[in-house]
């Protein structure tokens, strides 16, 4: 905790010149893996922090932490996010929900969960998947690259909440069921 409160990731222009430094000499200290993680330094509500692992087979995982962030507990705000990183990163699927639905309550271990949003780079409809709650188109320019299904729209999701999990494991199904849901290895 200490050396994350003494080494700044970010100011109020982004990225921090130690930073990207750090950044940098990671890359070449281990070039076929790359692993970066920041923190607000913030403990409890208002908490948040990231990390980002790219892995040999091309794999990339970013994990956004956050506790009491109240702008994210709104589906137009994740969705956004969501969006802007599928402009920066060509995304195969990006999962957006709780450790515990994916640990715990996904459908299919194999495959990506549903959970609150999951992207995928495909034009998807209602008439595909009526268990969604909203689905929205992810463009590039003119064209449409991909698609979130979101399955809860007026709260953030809850894995504890019964009818949050009922509705993701539905999307789940119905997308499997339309071979829309490539397993992890096709990604």
């Amino acid at each position: 905790m200490t050396a994350s409160l003494l080494n700044r990731a970010f100011d109020s222009t982004g990225p921090t010149t130690a930073a990207i430094a750090r950044a940098k000499a990671e890359k070449q200290a281990y070039p076929h893996v790359r692993s970066f993680g920041a923190w607000n330094g913030i403990e409890g509500n208002g908490g948040a922090a990231f990390t980002d692992q790219l892995f040999v087979n091309g794999l990339c995982v970013l994990t956004l932490q956050a506790k009491g962030v109240m702008s994210l507990a709104n589906c137009d705000v994740v969705a956004d996010i969501v969006t802007q990183a599928t402009h920066i990163w060509p995304a195969r699927s990006v999962e957006v929900g709780s450790f515990r639905y994916s640990s715990e309550y996904r459908v299919f271990e194999n495959r990506p969960g549903a959970g609150w949003m999951l992207y995928l780079p495909r034009l998807l409809t209602a008439a595909q998947i009526p268990e969604a709650r909203d689905l929205i188109p992810v463009v590039d320019g003119k064209r449409q690259r991909g698609t979130i299904i979101v399955s809860v729209i007026d709260e953030p999701f809850s894995a504890a909440n019964k009818e949050h999990v009922a509705i993701a494991n539905a999307i789940e199904k119905r997308l499997v069921d339309r071979d829309l849901l490539p397993l992890y290895t096709e990604l």
